[in-house]
């Protein structure tokens, strides 16, 4: 919204209905703060002039038009010498693109700030602003407001302690505990700048993303990927930038990402719903837990044999320089110096891929493996059953093993 009133406005009185004649009109001062005389009109049941005072005082279905805006309520008082306006009682306010509605309205006709209260409710454009208390510079379109605010956009709703908003640029800044959501993604942090236009917001401060749980990965009606995909995922960092429009977005800095029965740590992070996936980058570490919350939650049951059962139950640990993940069927591949560790095996190679259904891990390229018993094995190619706890080697296969003396055997 731009001025409400203008400094030394020239009042034309009507009396629309009610008792009495006009009150005599008000001498306008020469010029208005930017120099430029205002022309209103006011209209009300009953209005009273205090000449001693130079205050107006409208009551009743109060109406006051000052070019294309206009002020409705149940009472409005005008101090002349002050210039200062004061509307109360279901307070409506429309200009343009702006709607405004509160219980109580105040202006200042010189510095042209206004101020409402009382439960604010103010439309700009496509966005909707609540608030206790809602103050304007209307001179630079800028909104500040506090005491517990919310914005809504379309199916994306911001709440923050306070908010300040450029309505020329569409720039928003929210402090004090901020929270974006929208479907599928909820978004929290001490501070976010945000543009309602570009619809961007970079989110700084103990930063959390959460994506809701969606439906399975289409042709995998499987019971395993069917419980993974009832499971939120969970991106924390110092830092995340997104756009919720294209629902995609970054995080850096400590960035950690959280599945049910997978934890990864990494220096960056991007993602991209409609891509389908997350890239890690920097040094990136992933931990895979292995079938037993599986069982845990009754969707597989645990096997019979001890070794099988403590394999279900091991921790797959994988680090390397850039890792990218499927988000839902949640498939892996990782490049950069790879190595895999599971209980007392250790692998390593150029690429490492790992596929959810199958539970497959595999390596390529320069692959160097070695056992706890001391077999050391070199491949082209090697495929690990984190679940059976079996690898198959292809491809300039080179092992080594220990040969143990018998013990009967005298030195």
């Amino acid at each position: 919204m731009r001025a409400l009133l203008l400094a030394g406005l020239v009042l034309c009185l009507v009396v629309a209905g009610g008792v009495g004649q006009a009150a005599p009109a008000p001498q306008p001062s020469p010029t208005s703060a930017t120099g430029v005389d205002g022309l209103g009109r006011l209209r009300a049941d009953r209005i009273r002039y205090d000449a001693r005072a130079r205050l107006i005082v409208a009551t009743g279905n109060v109406s006051l038009a000052l070019g294309d805006l206009q002020i409705r309520a149940d009472t409005l008082r005008l101090e002349q010498d002050a210039q200062v306006a004061t509307a109360e009682g279901r307070v409506t306010v429309r200009q343009r693109e702006s709607r405004l509605a509160a219980p109580v309205l105040r202006y200042e006709l010189r510095t042209e700030m206004a101020e409402a209260s009382g439960g604010v409710v103010l439309v700009q454009r496509d966005a909707t602003i609540k608030a206790p208390r809602i103050t304007f510079d209307l001179h630079n379109d800028v909104t500040a407001a506090t005491g517990g605010v919310e914005v809504v956009q379309g199916d994306t709703t911001v709440t923050a302690g306070s908010l300040r908003h450029n309505a020329r640029t569409g720039d928003v800044v929210a402090d004090g505990g901020v929270t974006l959501t929208q479907p599928g993604s909820k978004v929290t942090g001490r501070r976010l700048q945000a543009n309602l236009r570009t619809r961007r917001a970079d989110v700084r401060g103990d930063v959390t993303l959460v994506r809701a749980p969606g439906p399975p990965p289409p042709g995998r009606p499987d019971q395993v990927a069917t419980a993974v995909a009832k499971e939120e995922t969970t991106i924390t960092a110092a830092r995340i930038v997104f756009g919720w429009d294209a629902n995609e977005g970054e995080a850096e800095d400590h960035v950690v990402i959280r599945q049910k029965d997978r934890t990864a740590w990494a220096d960056r992070l991007t993602y991209s719903e409609p891509s389908n996936r997350v890239v890690l980058t920097g040094h990136v570490v992933l931990e895979q837990q292995s079938a037993d919350g599986l069982v845990h939650d009754g969707v597989t049951t645990p096997p019979p044999d001890p070794n099988e059962r403590a394999a279900l139950a091991s921790i797959t640990r994988m680090t390397c320089t850039r890792l990218t993940m499927a988000i839902r069927e949640r498939d892996i591949v990782a490049d950069g110096l790879v190595t895999v560790t599971q209980k007392d095996r250790s692998a390593s190679g150029d690429q490492g891929t790992y596929t959810e259904a199958t539970r497959l891990l595999v390596l390529s390229g320069n692959v160097r493996m070695q056992e706890a018993d001391g077999r050391r094995l070199r491949a082209d190619r090697v495929v690990i059953s984190l679940v059976e706890e079996t690898f198959e080697a292809e491809g300039n296969v080179q092992t080594e093993f220990v040969i143990h003396a018998s013990p009967t055997r005298r030195p």
